[in-house]
């Protein structure tokens, strides 16, 4: 918890719960993302749940759903936080279920940023595997930052002819936003070492977003993280109702 919250945020500050990846313990995580920076500076609460060590040198997420829930309702016990604005982020094995959260449970979170992992309903994608009949196809602002040289299921674009976990994650989350199909990759912009596209619903709102960032492999790097909550931090959640800054999103 920041010492900016407080006095940023007094009726309630926003939370980030963030996913480590596979053999990464929070704390590893901690240092390796640099979180404190964006939350120093914008008094947002974080939140590294630990993991599972599932086998001696291998940490991984076991039964994180039932975990997640329990652990929201002791973040809004116990700290002064805003549960109309909490957001989940990940690298790998924690993107991978952050993704797949916004599949079957998209209510849990304002919005969903994160990197290197997609998450596709009937299809085992890393080390997850969210079955066709738990998709909901309801609306879930996402953003999902892929490395040039990541794994090769998700290199390439959504427009190089060949079908890969990313263009099937775009395929559902374009459908389920209300925005597809993909286009011809006209709305690309880039900056520096990012290359962005958005997708924009009829109010104007980026509800889905991908970028890559190039000369990258498969873990992510501190730059990404401002990019993440700068994405993330304009949603809230409020009585199934989503807000991009105050307005409310009209249905698909």
């Amino acid at each position: 918890v920041p010492e900016s919250a407080e006095k940023l945020w007094p009726d309630g500050a926003p939370v980030i719960f963030v996913f480590a990846g596979g053999s990464q313990t929070d704390i590893v995580f901690w240092y390796a993302t640099q979180w404190w920076e964006v939350a120093d500076k914008e008094g947002v609460i974080l939140v590294f749940p630990c993991e599972h060590y599932g086998r001696p040198t291998t940490v991984t997420h076991v039964d994180l759903d039932i975990f997640y829930l329990q652990l929201a309702e002791l973040v809004k016990k116990q700290y002064n936080v805003d549960p109309t604005r909490f957001y989940a982020t990940g690298q790998s094995f924690g993107s991978f279920l952050g993704t797949g959260f916004g599949i079957t449970n998209p209510e849990w979170f304002a919005a969903i940023a994160s990197t290197s992992g997609v998450s596709v309903p009937g299809v085992r994608t890393g080390p997850t595997f969210v079955p066709a009949e738990a998709a909901t196809y309801e609306m879930i602002p996402i953003y999902v930052i892929i490395g040039e040289g990541d794994d090769k299921d998700m290199v390439g674009t959504l427009w190089d002819g060949t079908e890969n976990w990313i263009d099937l994650w775009a395929d559902y989350f374009l459908e389920a936003n209300g925005v597809g199909p993909k286009g011809d990759g006209s709305n690309l912009e880039v900056n520096g070492r990012f290359k962005t596209w958005t997708w924009y619903n009829e109010q104007g709102f980026p509800v889905v977003k991908w970028t890559q960032t190039l000369y990258r492999a498969h873990n992510c790097i501190p730059a990404e993280m401002p990019m993440l909550w700068e994405y993330m931090k304009h949603w809230s959640l409020k009585d199934g109702v989503r807000y991009y800054d105050g307005v409310p999103v009209a249905s698909k």
